[in-house]
């Protein structure tokens, strides 16, 4: 009692209800969930490809970063999500250049930004790249 419950999956609808009428509230937390459903309509990666597919990368100096490749029919994705509070995630990108679709502050299927080498993820974010 009087502790957050991080993992409220399995609670009545009280705890998990959504208020729609909060949405002009939250407007830009709004947009960006409109964001991310739209990058999943239009990319058929994200809602077709199978586990061959994914490749999963591991950062033993960061246990709350996670990083995966997904690859499908001959589209190329780069997801990087750093949840943890305090520091950035820098990773070093494969070969070419990658279109920034999702950011900390942006989500969607419109290209951000170009960025090749290299990228920084700040705390508590996430990127989604596709290879140009």
């Amino acid at each position: 009692k009087g502790m957050i419950d991080h993992n409220s999956y399995d609670k009545d609808n009280e705890t998990n209800y959504i208020n729609y009428h909060h949405a002009e509230i939250n407007r830009e937390l709004v947009d960006y969930y409109r964001g991310l459903i739209s990058l999943r309509r239009n990319y058929e990666a994200f809602r077709r490809a199978v586990y061959t597919d994914v490749s999963f990368v591991d950062f033993k100096n960061n246990p709350l970063a996670l990083e995966y490749k997904l690859k499908y029919k001959g589209e190329e994705f780069v997801v990087l999500l750093n949840a943890n509070p305090k520091l950035n995630l820098d990773v070093n990108l494969p070969g070419g250049e990658w279109e920034v679709l999702i950011d900390e502050n942006s989500a969607g299927v419109t290209l951000l930004r170009t960025i090749s080498d290299n990228i920084s993820v700040l705390p508590s974010s996430g990127i989604v790249l596709k290879k140009k």
